[in-house]
């Protein structure tokens, strides 16, 4: 059993999704930490190469808790592409694209993303033109 298989409660994740795109070889995770507060869960992405899904699930659950700490209704959550940080042009265009068709689906039914480390505002409006979806 993985490391965090065994962080796993009666609260979530709700949801942890890899990803992995042979095309551009991006490699991603999101996760949900919890929708039942009517769908719609929030949370940024990082762009870092030694990432893990723990970690990312720490993060999904430390933005459930500041959500409800703040009288927010929705629930956490958190994503994160192995790659560096630094990367730059055409290849970082191409990754951000490949992670928005990736999460196409989520990012309509309510996950909404904001930039954290190694992300910038310019990376969620390539990933939400990837999703099909305008991003402002």
């Amino acid at each position: 059993m993985t490391a965090w298989m065994k962080t796993l409660d009666i609260f979530g994740p709700e949801r942890i999704l890899h990803i992995y795109d042979p095309i551009t070889d991006l490699k991603a995770v999101v996760v949900i930490d919890g929708t039942s507060l009517g769908g719609a869960t929030g949370g940024g992405i990082r762009m870092l190469p030694d990432l893990t899904t723990d970690e990312v699930r720490g993060l999904a659950r430390a933005m459930t808790y500041k959500f409800s700490t703040l009288d927010i209704p929705i629930g956490g959550a958190k994503s994160g592409i192995w790659a560096e940080p630094g990367l730059k042009g055409e290849r970082r265009e191409a990754l951000m694209r490949a992670f928005g068709r990736a999460i196409a689906p989520l990012l309509s039914a309510g996950l909404n993303i904001g930039p954290d480390i190694g992300t910038d505002s310019r990376d969620l409006a390539f990933i939400h033109d990837g999703a099909g979806l305008t991003w402002n």
